[in-house]
């Protein structure tokens, strides 16, 4: 049984970076290896190690994994080890003091790895799950995908240092370059990669049917879901406490989609603000930068001047010169935020004659607002500086008394109309009002806890299950 994880994981990135990533096969090792200053003892590899790759290192139930499975899960914490050190291994499974050496250590590692790497498809075994014609198509479809879209990566990176040849032409020759990066990289062919690919994506397949019939077969009761609400209302409490801004991070993530958590506690500061915002179309002409930067020259050389008390002469023709860069400058800018300052001016005199201010954001918001922002205004936060708003802008924000009205604010050549809308309740927010997302983020917050907990369960058992074959590995330890 093959793992292939880290295969499909780097495979495209080997095939299109391939002389990137061959630099990194030679050997070498960083002057400053933690392995190098780590204090360990290690016992150098023995390269003459014969071993039978073909041989069963362990059995779990009906599953058995060679020495060759074995092999390149320890080949790659052995690896990780010599470059990273000891360190690097702090959270996992194994008390390395518990063992001879580190190399011993990290074979207990490997054999966890395959362990829990295989657990689910142990259990499913037990349990007799297998896959439809159906879920074998859907494989299938994915393995074509795979095989498609390698190809065109290929394609693409062959056309784009050699725009000559036909699309026939460009197929073969990424075929070509395939076969040869995965017999270099893994000595095997396209068609056994895939082939493999398709073993991979078939125990997935096998490993999400297990937990979607767990996931489904789980009561909770209503008491676990509203611990899981309170609990939720407690941690964002104590978040908020300590950082106001998440709040209003997370109100966008979930009025957004992209979480499914409501906020349910608001910290106190906040108020709600709708703005209008126009900024000029185009950029400021060319000669703007040139004006001040030489602006900026003349005022370096004038102070010396003045400071030395040295040629008056010349601090006439500065003080005439940048009279006349200023000129250009304020008349350039002016010309720059001619019409955005038209249409502020327009608009703030539609706000006072009473339009509605959400109606006169959409026609004149340069950027088009957001349905929560035309509804319900933007969060700011005034006690204390908001990093998300200029210091200018949020001292007019958080001096306007609720449902005040800004006169126009220019910064930076943006004009803005602030309407402050009203504070933001503090304290704890009603849950009923988002009572079903609130149950299916709870459902499956604590549908995947269960699923956590009952997976090492297996696990446990899987190491206690498991039938080692040590003498048919134990050569490969350094």
């Amino acid at each position: 049984m093959k793992k292939l994880k880290s295969i499909i994981a780097v495979f495209l990135i080997v095939a299109l970076c391939a002389a990137s990533v061959a630099c990194l096969d030679d050997g070498q090792q960083s002057a400053d290896d933690p392995a190098e200053s780590s204090g360990i003892t290690t016992i150098a590899p023995d390269t003459d190690t014969d071993v039978d790759a073909d041989a069963i290192a362990i059995t779990l139930g009906n599953l058995s994994f060679t020495v060759a499975d074995l092999q390149e899960a320890y080949d790659y914490y052995v690896e990780y080890y010599e470059y990273y050190g000891e360190d690097a291994f702090s959270g996992a499974d194994v008390d390395f003091s518990e063992f001879n050496n580190v190399y011993e250590a990290l074979m207990e590692l490997s054999i966890n790895d395959l362990l829990s790497s295989n657990t689910v498809l142990w259990q499913a075994d037990i349990m007799g799950v297998t896959l439809t014609e159906d879920d074998l198509a859907e494989v299938e479809v994915a393995v074509e995908d795979m095989r498609e879209q390698t190809i065109q990566d290929f394609m693409d990176s062959i056309a784009s240092s050699d725009t000559s040849l036909t699309d026939d032409e460009l197929r073969e020759e990424a075929i070509a370059q395939i076969e040869s990066t995965v017999q270099s990289y893994y000595s095997m062919t396209f068609e056994d990669y895939l082939d493999d690919y398709r073993v991979y994506m078939q125990e997935e397949a096998i490993i999400t049917k297990v937990h979607d019939d767990f996931v489904a077969n789980l009561e909770l009761g209503q008491d676990e879901v509203d611990g899981w609400i309170e609990e939720l209302r407690a941690t964002q409490q104590e978040t908020y406490a300590a950082d106001p801004l998440a709040y209003r991070t997370q109100v966008l993530a979930y009025e957004e989609g992209s979480s499914t958590e409501p906020a349910l506690y608001a910290p106190e500061g906040f108020v709600r603000v709708q703005m209008i915002e126009i900024a000029p179309e185009g950029e400021l002409d060319e000669n703007y930068e040139t004006y001040t930067a030489t602006m900026a020259e003349l005022e370096a050389e004038y102070g010396a001047l003045v400071l030395n008390g040295s040629d008056p002469e010349r601090q006439e023709e500065i003080i005439s010169e940048y009279a006349t860069l200023k000129a250009n400058v304020e008349s350039t800018y002016t010309l720059y935020i001619k019409d955005a300052q038209t249409a502020a001016a327009a608009a703030l005199e539609r706000v006072n004659a009473g339009e509605d201010f959400a109606s006169l954001m959409s026609e004149y918001n340069t950027t088009t607002p957001s349905q929560a922002e035309l509804a319900q205004g933007e969060l700011v936060y005034i006690l204390e500086q908001d990093s998300n708003y200029s210091t200018d802008l949020w001292g007019v924000i958080s001096t306007l008394p609720v449902g005040g009205i800004s006169e126009i604010v220019e910064i930076d050549g943006t004009f803005y109309i602030v309407k402050v809308l009203g504070e933001e309740p503090s304290g704890d927010v009603d849950a009923s009002a988002y009572s079903e997302d609130l149950t299916e983020a709870a459902t499956s917050a604590l549908a995947s806890e269960a699923w956590d907990a009952q997976y090492q369960t297996w696990y446990e058992q899987a190491k206690q299950e498991a039938v080692l074959y040590p003498e048919t590995y134990e050569s490969l330890v350094y």
